[in-house]
């Protein structure tokens, strides 16, 4: 006999009337189902992205000035840096905001002894280099401290320009300084080229300088000097400073004070620093003058974060970018400028 068990698979069960119908809405419902199930998966996502983002944009804003509270319980001197362009965003190294709050936590501490301010930098804009020159210039009066200076590959214009007041100036041998004067960057004109290919541009304006600067525009012999008087007016400023810092003269100050970048032997002989050599030397040498041999050197600086805004950026900034996308984006800028003390070079 055979004993083999047979299995019977249960039929599935259709319903009676038309087949190709009943098909038909077994397909509807399984689309509404894959489309409900995409859009909760694209909704969790965007949410997800913009928790990230809030948590990004939090934490970046939350430690701008972190770190600047202090817990030493003995003598030190305050290692502070000045790395990378000098602006009101924290990139490149540098926190504005962060600076400026660390001075005057410092200035508050008994315990801190003075500043040594390391400089590697190409300057910045006017406003944030002239507010730290001017935060540095408000510690030495209010604590009769003392702040020496280091210069590293480069201290040029906005980066000379807020360490000129330290009480003695060292530069690495190779390092490239000077460079004291003002720039409102480069404007373009695209009014004739707009004229080649028959593109009219209509500006409505309260007055006749209100949009100089724009790239559509011709500039006229009255805006120029505009432009060139709020340019010689910081020029002033800086020369001024440079002078009072130094102990010169501002004609002496003028003879070298055109904008060109000096090396460590060159802003020696200008004197423009007052010594070459490494850092060590320039640790030392404070640490001498002051009669600061019980002070440790602290090295200060903001909490590095990285937020999920950072990767966006970083992302944005690596995408090959075409000649008509620098194009459009120049057009996009529509004439803004920054005045600022910076050298244009790169090493």
């Amino acid at each position: 006999m055979d004993n083999r068990t047979v299995i019977i698979e249960p039929q599935e069960t259709r319903p009676s009337g038309d087949y190709q119908a009943w098909l038909a809405n077994q397909s509807s419902a399984e689309t509404v189902r894959r489309k409900k199930r995409n859009r909760t998966i694209l909704i969790c996502g965007i949410a997800a992205v913009v928790l990230l983002m809030v948590i990004g944009i939090w934490r970046a804003g939350s430690n701008s000035g972190s770190g600047s509270t202090l817990n030493f319980t003995s003598d030190y001197i305050a290692v502070l840096d000045v790395n990378g362009e000098i602006s009101s965003s924290p990139s490149g190294g540098y926190d504005h905001a962060w600076t400026i709050k660390m001075i005057d936590s410092l200035m508050a501490d008994d315990y801190n002894k003075g500043i040594f301010l390391r400089v590697d930098s190409p300057g910045g804009s006017v406003y944030e280099s002239d507010e730290l020159y001017l935060k540095f210039m408000e510690y030495k009066e209010k604590t009769g401290r003392p702040i020496y200076a280091y210069y590293g590959s480069m201290a040029a214009s906005g980066g000379y320009y807020v360490s000129v007041m330290s009480d003695k100036i060292y530069a690495n041998r190779n390092c490239w300084t000077g460079s004291i004067g003002v720039t409102l960057g480069t404007m373009y004109d695209f009014s004739g080229l707009l004229e080649r290919y028959g593109v009219k541009v209509n500006t409505i304006t309260s007055g006749a300088n209100k949009a100089m600067g724009s790239e559509f525009i011709e500039m006229t012999d009255e805006q120029r000097a505009i432009f060139q008087s709020l340019v010689d007016e910081a020029y002033d400023q800086f020369v001024g400073i440079v002078a009072e810092g130094r102990g010169m003269s501002v004609a002496q100050v003028k003879k070298i004070a055109d904008g060109r970048i000096l090396t460590a032997k060159q802003a020696m002989e200008a004197d423009l620093i007052d010594a070459i050599g490494d850092e060590r030397d320039a640790r030392a040498t404070m640490k001498a003058d002051c009669g600061l041999d019980s002070a440790d050197f602290q090295e200060l600086a903001p909490e590095e974060t990285t937020s999920v805004l950072t990767y966006f950026t970083q992302a944005r900034d690596n995408q090959v970018v075409s000649e008509i996308d620098m194009l459009m984006e120049l057009i996009k800028r529509g004439g803004t400028f920054e005045i600022s003390y910076r050298a244009n070079i790169s090493r």
